[in-house]
């Protein structure tokens, strides 16, 4: 019996322990909603493309972890960092809280986003995560890390043309090899592309260069909006394509319509090799 006392009150001081552990540990506090008051206090700093105030919403050392950077760190290095970011294109950017727990002066804020060029292309999409502390009452951004949610392009990088063929009223008008010589190097990044090359026909070599951006709607439909080009015409134009990637070669059929058909008496193809 006295064993059986003593094993009750050690079991009862135990748990009184464990109660006074758990009640004097702080439970995470809900914020989400708090913080999109913030997170709109972020957006339109970017929209109104001042650096200078966005990069006020940091700590003084914070720090933010892009993709393929190295991690950039001080207020005056990620004001440099996202003035860089509008200039390169990147006009709007779109946060969305998702949720925000803090604990004491420190939070984690979980959240999505979308950029856009100045006319609403939709450049990436994806998810961020930042730690944010509390001075003097205000939640400071101390790092800042995201990544996107779309798949890598299978067209990024940098492909050699090796064919080209022009079909008019269903007769091969001409030909690469065959009717004229043509080097040429087509390059995409995650929103623009460019190429550059020369031909040559009846002993004269001309050069041929252009570029833009272009959009892939995730499929094999892909539209390409020329900004430069060699031929003035085409400037301002908007060329819509049926695309295929197969390992290392690329073919583009043009024009095609938005489901992809194109006048198989009318139209070209161009097929590339990559290089990287």
């Amino acid at each position: 019996m006295k064993n059986s006392k003593r094993t009750l009150s050690f079991l009862t001081l135990a748990f009184l322990a464990v109660i006074g552990l758990t009640t004097c540990t702080p439970q995470p506090k809900d914020l989400t909603e708090q913080m999109k008051t913030y997170e709109t206090a972020w957006k339109e700093a970017y929209n109104n493309g001042d650096a200078h105030a966005l990069a006020m919403l940091y700590t003084d050392d914070a720090k933010l972890y892009p993709d393929n950077s190295d991690v950039i760190e001080g207020r005056d290095a990620i004001e440099a960092f996202w003035k860089s970011a509008m200039t390169m294109g990147m006009a709007k950017a779109e946060p969305t809280t998702v949720s925000a727990k803090a604990v004491g002066n420190m939070m984690i804020h979980e959240g999505e986003y979308k950029s856009f060029t100045k006319d609403d292309q939709l450049i990436d999409r994806g998810k961020y995560l930042l730690t944010r502390q509390k001075e003097e009452g205000d939640w400071k951004i101390d790092k800042h890390i995201w990544n996107s949610s779309i798949p890598e392009l299978p067209v990024k990088g940098a492909w050699k043309l090796m064919e080209y063929k022009n079909i008019t009223d269903g007769s091969v008008a001409y030909s690469f090899p065959g009717s004229f010589e043509m080097s040429q190097i087509k390059i995409w990044t995650d929103n623009h592309f460019c190429f550059s090359g020369t031909y040559t026909m009846n002993n004269e070599t001309t050069d041929n260069y252009g570029g833009g951006t272009f959009t892939l709607d995730g499929g094999n439909i892909y539209s390409e909006n020329i900004e430069f080009h060699t031929s003035k015409p085409m400037i301002g134009t908007s060329v819509k394509m049926l695309i295929e990637v197969k390992g290392n070669t690329l073919t583009q059929t043009y024009p095609v319509d938005d489901s992809g058909n194109f006048d198989e008496n009318n139209y070209s193809v161009e097929k590339y090799v990559r290089l990287d």
